[in-house]
């Protein structure tokens, strides 16, 4: 098994030394000219200076082989060189490769596929533009491009030879592990992880050009890493314990009050007590304007940051970044009266465990509506691996359907979904439409409703499909967009 070991980096040097003022280099520089120690002194100083400013160096990576694996493409290659191509030379090989594998991400990240027919079979271009338009996000397409020098590890996984006749095919299987720095703010870095699997292939028919083409190129993760690099974090966490509440030991938000002696307390705890929790001494009406100020400064970690959610945002950014954080818990929609609450990748177990009658598996799904049905119906709907919230809804003789992507706002215009209403008689009858979905955070279903951005059938036109038992069948259909 092939095992990644992650290193954090030390930072020591870049968070514990003050950065020197550029304008006291600039005065001492015009000094230095004509004093050739101090000329030294200076060039030090610059360089201490723009090593202090720039990123900071990624963590080092370890790959660990699988040994039988690793020996096998050694000889390969040797087979290779001996037996095929006498001017092959690995080393040439993995430089040309890291190039080439730079050169997609970059393609990828600015969207000119007509580019990549110069590079890769037809069959690897269509595959990377199914991932382009449907696996990727936007921020995964500008995260992605690498330089030579953030490609950490390109390394043969399999070699392998093909004879068809006269026809001779060699491929090679590399796997590409890369580290970046993406720059937030001038001072806020996080580390971006960029997992590849590339096959390169060469005709050695004899009638082929001499010249290697990519004929396979998977993208396997690319992700921001909960590492956070930041000049001022050491700072951040000294203010944020300052902003702790002397009461609850929550950081403080908002209106913030002392004591007789000093102590700072929340307003919430300055609502709900008299006196001070640690020198019981009595709360006053004095606000800490000082320490108020401070919190637009600092910032918070996420409310979720003990469930794995890494960020930490500015007092005005956390509403938003509640609303949309992966790690934020999700609700029971199907029933009231279940309480339950859990993370999204607990959803679907719930659900099947508790609410299996309301699960809807498949990218297409049969469903059936009678007068007796409750006025509004909740599905859960496992396609393409991601979730949905299917409403069927009646109101004033009209009958609503719309779809909820859970997940990802920005991931929702990735889909959208088809209702079709047919008779069990005359399949030839049949009603059909197409709408986009919404996103399960911004937009409430009455809003969704109101807009019109659904599909509704008036219940006299619905009835026309009905059969003698009083059922109308329809089809539920997720599509990607």
């Amino acid at each position: 098994m092939n095992r990644l070991v992650l290193f954090r980096s030390k930072f020591c040097s870049c968070l514990s030394t003050n950065f020197a003022s550029i304008s006291n280099v600039s005065r001492f520089s015009s000094k230095s000219t004509r004093h050739p120690r101090i000329k030294t002194d200076f060039k030090r100083s610059l360089q201490s200076c723009n090593k202090r400013y720039q990123m900071p160096k990624t963590p080092d990576l370890i790959y660990m082989p699988h040994v039988i694996r690793w020996v096998k493409s050694k000889l390969r290659f040797k087979y290779l060189k001996k037996i095929w191509d006498p001017d092959f030379s690995e080393g040439a090989f993995i430089y040309g490769s890291t190039k080439a594998v730079c050169r997609i991400t970059e393609i990828i990240s600015s969207g000119k596929t007509e580019e990549l027919d110069s590079l890769m079979t037809v069959s690897a271009k269509i595959k990377l533009q199914d991932d382009m338009n449907y696996r990727l996000s936007q921020v995964q397409k500008n995260l992605i491009m690498l330089k030579p020098e953030d490609i950490k590890i390109l390394v043969p996984i399999n070699v392998t030879f093909s004879k068809d006749g006269p026809g001779k095919m060699c491929r090679v299987g590399l796997r590409v592990l890369a580290l970046k720095w993406h720059e937030v703010t001038a001072d806020n870095y996080k580390l971006v992880l960029v997992a590849l699997q590339t096959e390169f292939s060469r005709d050695y028919s004899d009638d082929a050009p001499p010249e290697w083409i990519i004929s396979g190129f998977s993208i396997l993760e690319c992700a921001i890493r909960p590492t956070t690099f930041n000049n001022m974090n050491n700072l951040n966490i000294e203010l944020l314990k300052a902003l702790q509440c002397s009461c609850c030991f929550d950081y403080m938000k908002g209106v913030i009050y002392i004591c007789f002696t000093g102590h700072s307390v929340c307003d919430t705890c300055w609502n709900a007590h008299n006196s001070c929790l640690i020198c019981e001494y009595a709360l006053t009406d004095t606000r800490n304007y000082s320490l108020e100020g401070v919190c637009g400064l600092v910032e918070y970690p996420c409310e979720n940051n003990d469930k794995g959610c890494p960020q930490y945002l500015k007092l005005e950014e956390l509403e938003e970044h509640r609303q949309l954080c992966d790690y934020r818990s999700y609700g029971c929609n199907l029933d009231k009266q279940c309480s339950w609450e859990g993370r999204r990748d607990q959803l679907k177990k719930h659900y099947l465990d508790k609410h299996d009658d309301n699960v809807l598996i498949g990218e297409e799904c049969t469903c059936l509506w009678k007068h007796d049905k409750p006025g509004h119906t909740v599905y859960l709907m496992l396609a393409f691996d991601e979730l949905f919230y299917v409403h069927n809804r009646s109101v004033n003789d009209i009958m609503y359907w719309t779809v909820q992507y859970i997940g990802r706002s920005e991931d929702v215009i990735l889909f959208y979904f088809e209702i079709e209403i047919f008779t069990d008689q005359f399949n030839d009858r049949r009603l059909a439409f197409s709408e986009i979905c919404h996103d399960d955070v911004k937009v409430e279903v009455d809003e969704i409703l109101d807009s019109g951005f659904c599909v509704a059938v008036p219940l006299t036109v619905l009835e026309t499909y009905m059969n003698t038992e009083g059922v109308v069948f329809y089809k539920i259909k997720i599509r990607r967009a």
